[in-house]
């Protein structure tokens, strides 16, 4: 029998082959490639300018946002009180002093009433205006150095009024007053300096609504433009729809100490700059497309220019558009390099491909045996390295390195999910279809207090390690109890028991993995203290019953899950630590199966977010033979007061709180229920009260 071409001579001769075919491909393909290289570098340069601005304003505008939201959250949970001048003081430094582009903050009322705080150089300001109580014409400083201290007072005559600021005015007539307004740019009132601000309407509880801005300055919108250049020579520039330019482009009379207020706001024609107005006019008279480019000559010169309107321009009045302009010479500078980096990729490749086709062809194979053998094991989920059969048979090496990196997959897919559970599935036939059962199981949430926080200010790469070091830690401690750990979010960690593995005792093991995490981590924390690391303060939530359990997701991407009430219940739960200032929240239902062995704490009751069935909130202390003796008495004294609470007997509740040590009356949970008696002893309930706490945020 004729024997066929060796697997070498095949291979060298499919690369010689192919070679010879690109290489003349290249040859055939120069004119055509060197006529679309140009326009899609210019395409390429546009987009990376486009690119570039929006990040810089999400990177400055994102921190200011979400501040935003947060404050406003304050507010409207009763944590601050627009009135007190010195708690909002407290409040708003560290947030400007986190996020320095936050020059000052406002609010504003439908009475003229306002509050600014103001960062100086070297101390904060305060502008209290309060038509009712002085003349509206008159406005107060208060005048602190940078640790808050007071130094002095001050009456001023001024016409201000928070009613007539663009912020207010744009907030107050909001479509949606859930979300956040920017205004565009203008002059700030109290500085002269140019900026924009972001408001948004609140609501404290029971009382009238305010308006709320925080205010940035826009010279470091300038400073970006003036040093960013999105090809050599190119250049970007800022403007609204009414041509006004609110941010500069780079040049040497852009730089200049008064360059800002000579240039910004005014007529784009003002720069003086004949390529600039040229793109500008040929714009207009196009209609003012959003993006695509055309050219203009100036000069002698050549121009790519593009105009597109920025993503956080969503007034449609006057939106603002990112101008770029880059000279041909750079685009054709680049082609130029273009080619010559294409041939020198070519003929690299050409002369690897070449090797590798040698080199290759010579280890390419293995023993059929030995490949059944490394199947077989594969398909039993064995994952351990086994020993590469010796070949003399060259086409058979790929194969062998082919299951060799299959086992290398499953071993990493075995730290996803236990390779038990997989081989468990697998055995019920659950693994490959979608499909799930109602089963009684305990869902636990994990989250780590304040990580953005702790993220912003470690590199990635310590952040990664810091991550895995309390991962090991929190995947040891709930492997000990069997759980079956759903996934990682972030630097969450979702996990239930009950299922696969039947676990007729699932509740006890699930509060005993948070306690032993909770604890693990404390020892960790300290030594993550004595050598410079942040600490994780970790907050649990636990909750049990019926969901179902499954495969769930699309025919090519399944996830074996938990779903159900419960599920949110427990994620709810966990939330609720950061109101109450707990670490462990648990149910009713999970207090209920395991307060033989661990004592709770009756928090309160309510509904949750998204449920109207009230649920019974408690809080774990720990196993009852190790909680300490003050803590049993905080917990007996807490519970009579909550239960006098429920009762409507809400002065003898405020008695019992106040037998409290100092130290407990801190705590968060107390001063809720305080608060509570409070307001209910200056504002009896209705008949039908049951002293539910409604969490609708």
């Amino acid at each position: 029998m004729k024997k066929g071409i060796t697997m070498r001579r095949s291979l060298l001769y499919s690369f010689l082959l192919l070679i010879l075919i690109q290489s003349a491909l290249f040859l055939g393909s120069t004119i055509f490639i060197g006529s679309r290289i140009s326009n899609q570098l210019s395409i390429s340069f546009f987009n990376h300018a486009v690119v570039q601005t929006n990040s810089f304003l999400n990177s400055v505008g994102t921190p200011v946002h979400n501040a935003l939201l947060q404050t406003k959250r304050s507010f409207e949970t009763g944590l601050l009180d627009v009135n007190n001048t010195e708690k909002l003081n407290h409040f708003f430094t560290p947030i400007m002093d986190q996020i320095p582009y936050i020059t000052s903050i406002n609010t504003g009322d439908a009475d003229g009433n306002g509050y600014l705080i103001l960062k100086s150089e070297n101390c904060w300001k305060n502008r209290l205006v309060r038509p009712g109580k002085w003349d509206s014409k008159k406005v107060q400083w208060l005048i602190f150095n940078r640790k808050l201290e007071f130094q002095k007072k001050q009456m001023q005559d001024s016409d201000y009024d928070p009613r007539r600021r663009p912020w207010y005015e744009l907030a107050i007539n909001a479509k949606d007053l859930t979300v956040p307004v920017w205004t565009q740019p203008y002059l700030f009132y109290t500085t002269k300096e140019p900026g924009i601000t972001v408001a948004i309407q609140v609501f404290q509880p029971n009382q009238n609504s305010f308006i709320l801005a925080f205010d940035m300055l826009h010279k470091d919108l300038t400073s970006f433009t003036t040093g960013f250049k999105p090809s050599p020579n190119g250049k970007i520039f800022i403007m609204l729809d009414n041509e006004k330019v609110t941010a500069l482009p780079s040049g040497d009379k852009f730089t200049a100490a008064n360059a800002i207020e000579k240039y910004l706001f005014k007529d784009v024609r003002d720069l003086e700059i004949e390529e600039i107005s040229s793109a500008v006019e040929l714009w207009k008279k196009s209609g003012k497309p959003d993006g695509g480019n055309f050219k203009v000559s100036s000069g002698g010169n050549t121009w790519w220019c593009a105009f597109s309107k920025l993503t956080r321009s969503k007034r449609n009045d006057n939106p603002s558009w990112i101008c770029t302009l880059i000279p041909s010479s750079d685009i054709l500078g680049n082609v130029t390099l273009q080619f010559l980096l294409i041939l020198a990729i070519s003929a690299i490749a050409s002369i690897i491909a070449t090797i590798m086709a040698l080199i290759l062809s010579r280890r390419f194979t293995k023993p059929i045996h030995g490949l059944v053998q490394q199947v077989q094991s594969l398909r039993q989920l064995d994952v351990r390295q086994q020993s590469k059969p010796e070949t003399s048979i060259r086409e058979i090496h790929h194969l062998t390195e082919a299951n060799e990196r299959m086992r290398i997959a499953l071993d990493a897919f075995s730290r996803y999910i236990p390779i038990d559970i997989v081989r468990q599935l697998l055995d019920r036939g659950d693994a490959a279809k979608i499909g799930g059962k109602a089963s009684d199981v305990t869902i636990l949430f994990t989250d780590i207090q304040g990580f953005t926080t702790i993220s912003e200010k470690m590199s990635p790469m310590q952040l990664t390690s810091h991550l895995e070091e309390y991962f090991n830690l929190m995947f040891k401690e709930l492997s000990k109890e069997n759980a079956t750990v759903d996934k990682f979010i972030g630097d969450a960690v979702m996990a239930f028991w009950g299922a696969p593995l039947d676990n007729p005792k699932h509740v006890l093991s699930a509060v005993r993995a948070a306690w032993n995490c909770l604890n693990k981590l404390d020892d960790l924390n300290k030594m993550w203290k004595v050598s410079g690391k942040p600490e994780f303060v970790t907050r649990f939530g636990i909750s049990t019953g019926e969901a179902v359990v499954g495969n769930v997701g699309a025919s090519s991407r399944l996830n074996y899950t938990v779903l159900g009430d419960n599920v949110n219940l427990a994620s709810r739960m966990e939330e609720l630590n950061k109101y109450y200032g707990t670490r462990i929240l648990v149910t009713s239902s999970v207090v209920s199966q395991t307060d033989d062995l661990f004592m709770f704490r009756h928090v309160d009751r309510g509904a949750v977010k998204g449920k109207l069935q009230v649920e019974e909130i408690f809080e774990l202390l720990g196993p009852i033979d190790q909680v300490p003796k003050d803590m049993r008495l905080y917990k007996e004294l807490y519970e009579e007061a909550f239960s006098l609470y429920l009762k409507r007997d809400f002065s003898k509740a405020m008695s019992h709180l106040n037998m409290l040590k100092p130290s407990y009356q801190k705590e968060k949970s107390v001063i809720h229920l305080k608060e509570a008696c409070i307001w209910f002893i200056k504002t009896p309930p209705d008949n039908d009260w049951k002293g539910d706490r409604i969490f609708n945020r």
